[in-house]
Formats: structure tokens, C-alpha cells, sequence
């Protein structure tokens, strides 16, 4: 009988184990401090249906003070999109743990353990996530990103992040 409960229970935890690891969550640098908000856009059925990866999802990150370049609040404006854009599609090309690409005052990045991304195609479904925190409304004319992580994720397989950086 309590070899029968230890086998129940042990089956039940490797069902977990498998339930936890199809779980995705937007990472976040939350627990430095640095930040004091955050918005997030998970894009995982265009990754999916592109056959990229089973999960996508992008991450920008506001400071708890004014970036020291910056006059004030700044819009995210359709040109800081378009210059984020570019700097993630060059950065996705890139193959070396300390490759960075910098465009304006943007610079992306790998982070530890990250040396390349596995499918570039990813870059066009990330764009999807910049539009949509693009169109709303509160974060257009209030929220210039000081960071931003983009991840892609084949279930048991890899995980790729490119980080971005607002660089006065």
C-alpha cells in the first residue's frame, strides 16, 4: 500500500515537472530594483504558427527615474520603434557570446549563456510585441523603454533572449 501511494505521488510530481516547463513567463529584472513597472507581450501562437518556437513574448522596462538624456517623459515614438526594430534585427544576426549591435541609443546584447539566436526569423514576430506597445495608448506618449528582453523558446530544447539597452 505504500509503495502504491509513493507511486501515485511520484507520478503526480512528474506531472508537474512537465506542466511547469511548457510554463512561460516574460522575464523581468524586477528583482534588482531597478525598475518600478513593466509591460509585456506575449506573442507565442505567431512563434508557434511561423514554426519558430512555442514561445515568444517581449518585455520593456521603465526606470524609477527619468533617464538623464531625456527631457522629462518621452513618447515612444514611431521612429524610437523603428530604431529598436532595427537594432534587435542586427542583433539576431550576430553569433558570439559579446557580440552587441547599437543603433541611436539603443545597444542589444546576449546575455550569459546566450551566443547566438537559433532562428532569425524570430525578429518579425518580436516586431509584432513593438507594435502593440507602440499603439497603446498610455505608453506611447509616456513610457520610453529603458530595457527590453526578447525571448523565444523551444519547449525542452533552448531558450534564446536578446537584450536591449536605452544608453544616454
Amino acid at each position: 500500500m505504500l509503495v502504491l501511494a509513493a507511486t501515485a505521488a511520484l507520478v503526480w510530481l512528474a506531472g508537474l515537472a512537465v506542466a511547469q516547463e511548457d510554463a512561460f513567463d516574460c522575464p523581468s529584472d524586477l528583482d534588482t530594483g531597478q525598475y518600478d513597472a513593466f509591460t509585456y507581450y506575449q506573442v507565442s501562437d505567431q512563434c508557434s504558427d511561423a514554426g519558430i518556437a512555442d514561445y515568444c513574448c517581449v518585455t520593456f522596462m521603465k526606470p524609477t527615474s527619468p533617464l538623464s538624456c531625456l527631457p522629462g517623459t518621452v513618447s515612444f515614438t514611431a521612429t524610437a520603434r523603428d530604431t529598436l526594430a532595427g537594432v534587435v534585427d542586427e542583433q539576431v544576426k550576430k553569433d558570439g557570446q559579446h557580440e552587441t549591435s547599437t543603433r541611436g541609443t539603443f545597444v542589444a546584447s546576449f546575455p550569459s549563456g546566450v551566443t547566438a539566436v537559433h532562428n532569425r526569423a524570430v525578429a518579425a514576430v518580436w516586431d509584432v510585441a513593438m507594435d502593440k506597445f507602440r499603439d497603446k495608448a498610455d505608453v506611447r506618449d509616456n513610457f520610453m523603454p529603458s530595457r527590453v528582453y526578447l525571448t523565444a523558446r523551444k519547449s525542452g530544447d533552448w531558450e534564446d533572449t536578446v537584450i536591449v539597452d536605452f544608453r544616454c
